[in-house]
């Protein structure tokens, strides 16, 4: 029968005893007892057979019996060298690449990396992370992992401590395999779900007024390019003071061609004809799709965008070569959620037809409740949460 397996060390022929963590996962996950046999290892190529002989609440002591020693290998050795991704996702790189047998781990941090992991907690769970795939596939070594480095700092670091190692870049999706054994992870192509935050050049009218006018809401609606020197953008204006913007607009931009498709007393529509559209410029080179409204505040243009990582980075790259400042506020794999549960979705249809939404209402909340055979303080309940999040995504959505 397979013995289970746990992380131990300092493996020496007599007595042994488990850290915390794995005395904990011996006896509470486990729940192994006195008497039962195990195998240890050290992550560095040291495996032994032990009983375990006592056992108290939080620590585990054993008996070795018998310990064997396996030399690391020399040739084929592999190393990654990966920037460090959003969220859970390079905790399952750490995790796939010790099972799958690579030797050393570097991760790299960019401009542009969203998390930055640093410090001894970082270190920490790491390890865990290696001592729990390690047991899982059964590796007696433990891959070296090193703190994060810049790509500078990381070429230095493989090159010094694996000077003959033949290193491989691309783009490819997933995980490719080049040649004898020697892969490489990259997701510059993965669809992703990406908000940036833009500085408008401040001698363009739109940085001036936004700026001047914090208390309106500007809202970019669509962009036209009519050719390489010249587009069209329209715009939502809102706002207690529009009618004092538009006095000023049209005193101040004589020299823009504008045009004024709507004005109410909070609310117009501008139409404005651009010469050197310089965001939609490189909107259209870069082939990036973003999604609409666009909010404009405090001088800076929010876009949100749903598209491949690759293309970011291209638009990120061409907005630094025209000196325009930019970054990413959060990033992450595309994954659509519904506002609302399908309850709650079932609730407030019904509610619509049942007149409860009239006024005055053609249903109580007590006769709601008993056509849906729940109580009155369940509907009340459900009901809050569906106007709190209708109201969180309204307010979201108008900035």
């Amino acid at each position: 029968m397979k013995l289970t397996r746990f992380y131990c060390e300092n493996i020496q022929a007599g007595n042994a005893q488990l850290d915390s963590v794995e005395s904990h996962h011996l006896l509470h996950v486990m729940r192994l007892a006195a008497g039962t046999k195990v195998e240890l290892f050290d992550g560095n190529g040291t495996l032994a057979e032990a009983t375990v002989t006592e056992t108290s609440r939080r620590s585990v002591r054993l008996a070795v019996e018998s310990v064997e020693t396996v030399n690391p290998r020399q040739a084929h050795r592999v190393i990654i060298a990966a920037a460090i991704a959003r969220g859970q996702r390079f905790d399952w790189m750490i995790s796939k690449c010790t099972e799958l047998g690579v030797d050393c781990i570097v991760p790299l941090i960019f401009d542009r990396s969203v998390k930055q992991a640093a410090g001894n907690s970082a270190s920490i769970r790491y390890k865990k992370l290696l001592i729990s795939a390690a047991k899982q596939s059964g590796r007696l070594f433990l891959p070296k992992i090193t703190n994060p480095l810049d790509l500078k700092g990381g070429l230095d670091y493989i090159n010094k401590e694996y000077p003959k190692a033949k290193k491989v870049f691309g783009r490819d999706l997933r995980v490719k395999f080049i040649f004898k054994g020697i892969f490489y992870f990259n997701m510059s192509q993965d669809i992703v779900q990406i908000k940036l935050k833009i500085d408008i050049p401040q001698d363009k009218w739109l940085a001036k007024f936004n700026k001047k006018y914090p208390e309106l809401n500007f809202y970019i609606l669509s962009k036209f390019l009519i050719d390489n020197k010249t587009g069209l953008t329209l715009y939502q204006i809102n706002g207690p003071s529009v009618k004092q913007f538009i006095s000023d607009f049209k005193e101040k931009s004589t020299k823009i061609s504008s045009q004024i498709l709507f004005e109410g007393e909070e609310l117009v529509l501008l139409n404005v004809k651009v010469v050197d559209p310089w965001i939609l410029n490189t909107l259209v080179k870069t082939e990036l799709l973003i999604i609409y409204p666009i909010l404009v505040k405090g001088g800076k243009i929010r876009i949100e965008a749903i598209t491949d990582r690759f293309k970011v980075d291209h638009f990120m790259t061409q907005l630094e070569k025209n000196g325009i400042k930019a970054a990413i506020e959060s990033i992450g794999y595309y994954s659509k959620s519904a506002l609302l549960t399908s309850r709650q979705n079932e609730i407030l249809n019904t509610a619509s037809k049942n007149g409860y939404f009239d006024i005055p209402r053609r249903i109580s909340l007590t006769e709601f409740a008993k056509t849906l055979h729940i109580s009155k303080s369940a509907l009340s309940e459900t009901m809050r949460r569906i106007y709190k999040r209708l109201v969180e995504s309204y307010l979201q959505s108008s900035g």
